[in-house]
């Protein structure tokens, strides 16, 4: 079509290695209609081979994720801008991203707001998130959650990023609420009985 063209493609060489190639081609044409193709061929063996490294990697980090039932988050506390993982929009129940500190709040369960714009806050303060709040999904299921994060600081001391991640705790907050209840029914049965005894 005499046009011009950059493409990736593979090779075997002369020792039998599968190697990479870029090549990028400009298309001449003569005044008497010939046409001729200038290029140069560049070996991207390497960095087809740390891509394919890179893209297993993050395959293996998303199926742990999945598995876990952990999320990651990467916050531009200077743009208030925030990037959630697929994980972590699925531990809200909904595929909306929250995109700001604001929206992150709106979906937070109401008796646990105050505790989590402190954790927020002091976040800022130390540099440390370690908050456990409830956040309500849109069918009105409540899930506990429990958000780790770091910040990092500019040269002036203030928090600029953070990155953190999520874990759903429902399960072991259930249970260390049944726990409690069986401890307590535990204490009444034992107090029951010895007013029985001394009546």
């Amino acid at each position: 079509k005499g046009k011009d063209h950059d493409f990736e493609y593979r090779m075997i060489a002369s020792d039998g290695r599968v190697v990479w190639l870029r090549d990028i081609v400009t298309v001449e044409r003569s005044s008497t209609g010939e046409t001729r193709l200038r290029g140069i061929m560049i070996d991207i063996t390497d960095r087809r081979e740390m891509e394919d490294a890179l893209r297993a990697s993050q395959e293996r980090l998303s199926h742990a994720q999945q598995a876990g039932r952990v999320g990651t988050f990467d916050w531009d506390l200077v743009c208030d801008k925030a990037m959630w993982s697929l994980e972590l929009t699925a531990l809200y129940g909904e595929p909306a991203l929250p995109t700001t500190k604001e929206t992150w709040f709106r979906r937070v369960h109401p008796d646990d707001l105050v505790d989590a714009t402190d954790a927020v806050q002091n976040a800022m303060d130390t540099g440390v998130l370690d908050a456990q709040y409830r956040v309500l999904w849109p069918d009105g299921t409540v899930r506990w959650l429990h958000a780790r994060g770091q910040a990092t600081r500019n040269a002036a001391g203030r928090p600029v990023h953070m990155l953190g991640a999520v874990v759903d705790v429902t399960d072991r907050k259930r249970l260390e609420h049944d726990l409690h209840q069986a401890q307590k029914m535990g204490a009444l049965g034992r107090l029951a009985g010895g007013i029985a005894q001394d009546f």
